[in-house]
């Protein structure tokens, strides 16, 4: 194993570290949890390049976890939720499309019913996801058509990011 203070082709110490740094942490990736530390004993003598290693990889277990929950909460469907999405009551799917599932859904306006469809992001809604959603929105909001669904509101959840409109006769 070479020095963890050699230098790259170029003279660069610093390149052959961060080298060294990568290989070692792609290497305790693949090993259990309680294997690691003891791995990286046995890999470098340099404590300050295994200390950089082991916050690396309590980093990834962190930012592992936040993915893992961020896309369970996402995956959440209303139906799950006691079927409720603000203030709309879920009644059924409707249909799933390359941006999301359309859902028939209620409100009530006083003691009226008012039944809509309700368009709901698949996956986390990344800037990226919520960018066609947003045009979808301004492009209904514009449109005034008896053959094309009227937006009646559109907004997001704590949970969702949603469309609501009048469901398609």
């Amino acid at each position: 194993m070479p020095p963890t203070n050699a230098k790259d082709d170029s003279g660069n110490p610093d390149v052959a570290r961060f080298e060294k740094i990568e290989q070692l942490f792609q290497a305790a990736l693949d090993l259990p949890a309680d294997e690691r530390e003891p791995f990286l004993q046995a890999s470098s003598d340099d404590p300050g390049l295994r200390a950089e290693v082991l916050r690396l990889l309590e980093r990834h277990r962190d930012d592992d976890a936040t993915l893992r929950n961020a896309l369970t909460r996402a995956a959440v469907t209303p139906e799950s939720t006691g079927n409720q999405v603000g203030p709309y009551r879920v009644i059924s799917e409707l249909g799933v499309g390359g941006m999301g599932t359309v859902l028939l859904a209620e409100r009530m306006l006083g003691q009226t019913r008012q039944k809509v469809a309700l368009k709901l992001i698949r996956g986390f809604p990344t800037a990226l996801a919520r960018e066609p959603l947003a045009r979808e929105r301004t492009l209904l909001a514009e449109l005034n058509h008896p053959n094309i669904a009227r937006l009646l509101d559109a907004g997001e959840t704590s949970t969702f990011d949603d469309i609501h409109r009048q469901p398609a006769a």
